[in-house]
């Protein structure tokens, strides 16, 4: 998705503040004015950072240094040059610490500040960007200043003042919060102030368009201060209580949770998409310990979980499964839908999504990934088109319609929904490692062992699961050829892919199949199944239940397994007709009574030209004998056990030999699952032993290390460096940890690299890596055009993550 948008932007309209995927041309006019400065570009770039597209990265960051020039007589709109220059430039900058983008942030924030010339130190909404004149928009309410918009850049310039050590930029906005502190009135915050008096100018109070950004604001900056500035907290917590008092009702009919608008005193309930981000804030509110009331907390959650369902509601009750841009609540039979035309478009917003996400961050309920995933497909259905991603006239057709504009999804929509998306692969890993993970510049070092958090630190960890993402995404036939462990389930729960290999899943039937079998199962598996016949006047010999109970328990298990095993159940009539002409059987289960009727399918498939089925032979008795006395009974689990065997009988002889992969779990030499993939002529390399060979005696790195740690670290009868002695000395701290694998780790990706080139001039081949080198060795893995990987990583402090 992130390949797709961009590339477009980088073919049709580079350099163009905006791009239209149905023309395929550059715009650039409107909040951003009429000169090109690169918007998409800046407001990209950490994306297309942490998508690990190094060319589109590098092709950016090129534009920046060469051509991007903001000194043109454009009027822009302060709000959008903050939030997406200035603050774009401060989050590549915070991902990357490269010095021309705090450069860059600096200089477009200084463009901006004689917005702030006013009376009472709030900003204009209008500047023109080579001489400084600003103003408001013609179209606000009495020409003041809207809330959304000067309430919403706080975060960036109280950043900016902390990274250049510059306190202009943080006088600023506390002169915005002292006017607004005075200007409330029991704690409501209007959208309109007049920037030359400091009063509103009309009683018209939202926590969507016109107001939503402000109360988000007032929290991160509690949060960004290191929860240090109370009246930040303190303004969010009674603000949000005056809000809720005000706007949040309940629908009589559907129990849908919404917060309309104040108008005059009177509630509109209508809410907009942009609303749809209160869900997301609660979350945050509740787990960061914002409200001063612990009773309040799961009060906060509770909300949040009921505005997630509301917004929810609103996309599924469209023919597109996307949400409109505003949705009603006064009539009982228009519960969350858009009732005029102009507010049934859809134009890529990412705010429910972004709800979703942070209700799975402190629930991980997967509903909500579901609901993301959902998004994701009816994204890709209706507003995909040739040219990149495209907004849509009327969510409630399924004939759309597309407006030719492309706003949100380079960034924010995108950014949120791989979030959620990628975490459908996270499922074990604790929460606050999590964080970690997803903000990797942003975290207490006591959350987690130091060597942990050293390790996560690095953005190659964030852009190489990004990387194996977007190539999943790309490839067409949404087939892998590698999967590991129970992790199979989640992957393809909801999203069609199949796989050939499957590697030891968390299946204990299936393990015990012997799970090196399951590495060719293939992509789909039919199974034909008399029931009729079976059941008539007859019972399963040696049965532990009546036969159809027994049937119909044994399909619920098996399906229960799919797509681990991805088979399918046929019921088949007459076994000589149907069965003969099915393409897609694989095997087939017969009573024994009708085993010489398999002979016979054989016999006419193979003159059809398909293939030979697994047959699958049930005993049965009469129902009138006594089954009673048998020895043994049949557990549902051996039945099952017997299907599966025969099924991956059916599918080894028709998938070819191993493709090019790369797996991991196979850190123990001489374990079970490493001699059998090595007895199907896997080549197996393993990160410690290329960390040895870097520091073998009288290598560079061997110097260094001994120069740097000491002589202790040396082992006196062979002069190796001990690694038992390495580990006590070096992996109590971060610091050191970081200088150990400085020395030594480019070394080891270069030995890497060239075993992985090796090996792929062969085409059977299977290569295993340890952990580390999975998540460090982007560059390696990203060309791997044949193979994907689960990436499986267990350490003594019992934290367990699988990632893509």
């Amino acid at each position: 998705m992130v390949f797709h948008s961009y590339s477009n932007y980088a073919k049709y309209a580079w350099g163009a503040n905006e791009h239209r995927p149905i023309s395929k041309t550059g715009h650039s006019a409107n909040i951003f004015g009429s000169s090109p400065l690169g918007i998409s570009i800046i407001d990209s770039i950490d994306t297309i950072y942490l998508a690990d597209l190094k060319e589109f990265y590098q092709k950016s960051r090129d534009w920046i240094e060469t051509k991007f020039n903001p000194n043109v007589p454009s009027e822009v709109s302060v709000f959008e040059i903050n939030i997406r220059l200035v603050g774009g430039f401060l989050s590549i900058y915070a991902l990357t610490n490269d010095k021309l983008y705090l450069d860059k942030a600096e200089l477009m924030a200084n463009r901006l500040l004689p917005a702030f010339d006013t009376p009472t130190g709030i900003p204009h909404a209008l500047i023109t960007l080579s001489n400084g004149a600003s103003k408001n928009w013609n179209w606000a309410a009495g020409g003041c200043s809207i809330l959304s918009e000067f309430g919403t850049v706080h975060l960036e310039f109280q950043y900016l003042s902390q990274l250049t050590g510059k306190d202009i930029y943080l006088q600023k906005v506390e002169k915005i919060r002292k006017v607004l502190k005075g200007a409330s009135e029991n704690n409501m915050y209007y959208n309109y102030l007049n920037p030359q008096t400091g009063a509103w100018c009309q009683k018209h109070a939202s926590l969507g368009a016109l107001g939503d950004s402000f109360y988000e604001y007032l929290l991160k900056s509690w949060i960004l201060s290191g929860k240090k500035d109370e009246e930040a907290r303190s303004m969010y917590e009674n603000a949000m209580k005056a809000a809720e008092e005000a706007m949040l009702r309940k629908t009589p009919t559907s129990n849908l949770m919404y917060f309309g608008e104040q108008r005059s005193g009177r509630l509109d309930p209508q809410m907009g998409h942009l609303t749809c981000f209160v869900g997301g804030l609660y979350v945050l509110s509740a787990s960061s310990g914002a409200i001063s009331l612990n009773s309040s907390a799961k009060n906060q959650m509770e909300i949040a979980q009921a505005i997630g369902k509301t917004c929810r509601e609103s996309y599924t009750r469209t023919a597109t499964g996307l949400g409109p841009e505003a949705f009603h609540f006064e009539r009982t039979d228009v519960e969350a839908k858009a009732l005029r035309d102009q507010e049934k478009y859809y134009i890529l917003r990412p705010e429910v999504i972004e709800t979703w996400f942070y209700l799975w961050r402190n629930t991980h309920e997967q509903i909500y990934r579901d609901w993301a995933w959902q998004a994701i497909i009816s994204l890709e259905k209706y507003c995909r088109v040739e040219g990149g991603y495209s907004g849509i006239r009327d969510v409630y057709s399924s004939v759309v319609s597309h407006d030719d504009v492309q706003q949100n999804i380079p960034k924010t929509t995108q950014q949120t929904l791989y979030v959620p998306l990628k975490h459908r692969f996270f499922d074990l890993i604790p929460k606050e490692v999590m964080q970690i993970i997803v903000a990797i510049k942003h975290f207490s070092e006591g959350v987690v062992p130091p060597q942990f958090a050293q390790f996560c630190r690095r953005p190659l960890v964030a852009r190489l699961i990004r990387s194996l993402v977007n190539a999943l995404n790309e490839q067409k036939d949404q087939h892998i050829h590698l999967l590991f462990d129970a992790i199979y389930k989640q992957l393809t729960e909801k999203n069609n892919l199949t796989a050939d290999i499957l590697l030891y899943t968390g299946d204990s039937t299936i393990r015990r199949t012997n799970s090196i079998q399951l590495l060719r199962i293939g992509k789909k598996v039919v199974v034909g199944v008399t029931d009729g016949i079976m059941i008539e006047n007859k019972v399963l010999a040696k049965a532990s239940e009546p036969v159809i109970n027994f049937m119909s328990n044994f399909w619920s298990s098996f399906d229960s397994m799919r797509p681990n095993i991805n088979a399918y159940r046929e019921s088949i009539g007459n076994v000589c007709s149907s069965s003969t002409i099915m393409a897609d059987l694989n095997c087939i289960i017969l009573a024994d009574e009708r085993q010489q009727d398999a002979f016979q399918v054989d016999k006419q498939r193979q003159e059809n030209g398909l293939s030979q089925l697994a047959v699958h032979i049930v005993p049965m008795i009469s129902a009138d004998k006594d089954n009673q006395d048998q020895d043994k009974k049949l557990s549902l689990i051996s039945f099952r056990q017997q299907v599966l065997n025969i099924l991956l009988k059916s599918r080894l002889q028709s998938v070819e030999s191993n493709l090019p992969c790369i797996i991991n779990g196979v850190s123990i030499e001489g374990s079970i699952n490493a001699r059998r993939i090595e007895n199907l002529g896997a080549g197996i390399s393993k990160c410690d032993k290329l960390g040895h060979k870097t520091y073998k005696i009288d290598t560079d790195a061997y110097k260094k290390i001994n120069e740097k740690f000491g002589k202790d670290i040396i082992n006196s009868i062979d002069r190796e460096i001990d690694r038992k002695f390495v580990d006590k000395k070096v992996f109590q701290s971060s610091d050191e940890l970081k200088i150990l694998t400085d020395i030594f780790w480019n070394l080891v990706l270069h030995l890497m690299q060239r075993i992985v080139e090796y090996l792929f001039k062969e085409a059977q081949r299977t290569i295993v890596l340890d952990a580390i080198l999975l998540l460090e060795a982007t560059k390696i893995i990203v060309p791997m055009k044949h193979g994907y990987c689960i990436y499986d990583y267990q350490k003594s402090y019992s934290m367990y993550c699988r990632i893509l």
